[in-house]
């Protein structure tokens, strides 16, 4: 792919040694001009005591890859990055190639996410982020539709990995890497939203979770040793397609389907306890395999 500079123009640079334009995160968001722009972060630690800020559209914050560090300060108790505050708005941004450290253990409000948006932005994309060790969520989209989080590593927070809330349409989730969180979790009035190809190990809960929204699309997940259900349907969701699926030694059922008129196909379940447990109505199953 090349270096940074050979892909990408920054319009603002942050560098801890003295060599970009400011060497604090909000400072360099806050120079960009009113259209927008690139912020590239240097390699470092930067130890954040509030919140970074996005609230204006086509603003594009990269890292320079796991060197790039947000640590969160003991008791600072809020999201490391936030997508649009009130009064700003904040659509078509993008963050991308950083680390994020929740530093949980100094944390106590369950709000502290590693990246939150909020309803007035949308068409938000994180893209090949590391973001672990949050008293939160790893990732919180609320209400921010068409939103995609693609090749990322979640790891160790003590809220979801993912969770989608909000009236929250046509979000896409894939290749990435869940562990030890609580899972993917659509909790929303929305519909339409992708889960293909993520790997989620582990976690005190299920590896992913359609709490509510309709006719989403679950497809070539492999979910190992979830703490609950591999894959939940609640009865509040329908028309949803689960499809080529590997589901592996969940504590619960690897797909429990309680809402009505979903199809289950094609999906892979080994070693859970039951393998697969349809509570609904009118759902479409076949073709699935299983074995203990």
């Amino acid at each position: 792919m090349g270096s940074f500079a050979g892909r990408v123009v920054a319009t603002i640079v942050v560098a801890l040694d003295g060599t970009g334009d400011t060497t604090d995160i909000q400072e360099g968001i806050n120079l960009l001009p009113a259209g927008g722009g690139v912020v590239y972060v240097k390699e470092g630690t930067y130890t954040i005591t509030s919140s970074i800020v996005i609230n204006q559209d086509n603003v594009a914050l990269f890292g320079s890859g796991f060197g790039t560090v947000i640590y969160v300060a003991n008791g600072m108790n809020d999201a490391a990055i936030k997508v649009s505050l009130d009064p700003g708005d904040a659509d078509f941004c993008i963050i991308a190639d950083l680390k994020i450290d929740g530093n949980k253990l100094n944390q106590v409000n369950i709000n502290s996410h590693g990246i939150s948006t909020t309803q007035r932005a949308s068409r938000v994309t994180v893209k090949n982020c590391y973001i672990y060790n949050c008293k939160g969520n790893g990732i919180y989209i609320e209400e921010s539709g068409q939103s995609i989080i693609t090749n990322c590593y979640i790891i160790v927070n003590d809220g979801d990995g993912i969770k989608v809330s909000g009236s929250t349409d046509e979000c896409i989730l894939s290749n990435n890497i869940l562990q030890n969180n609580e899972g993917i979790n659509i909790n929303c009035a929305g519909a339409l939203t992708i889960i293909s190809s993520n790997q989620l190990f582990g976690g005190t809960s299920g590896g992913i979770l359609i709490a509510s929204g309709d006719r989403s699309i679950i497809n070539s997940n492999v979910i190992t040793n979830a703490g609950t259900e591999g894959i939940k349907i609640a009865v509040t969701s329908s028309g949803n397609c689960v499809e080529g699926n590997f589901v592996w030694n969940s504590n619960d059922d690897g797909i429990l389907i309680d809402g009505d008129n979903n199809i289950i196909t094609g999906n892979r379940l080994k070693t859970n306890a039951p393998n697969l447990t349809d509570n609904g109505a009118d759902n479409e199953i076949a073709h699935n395999q299983t074995a203990l």
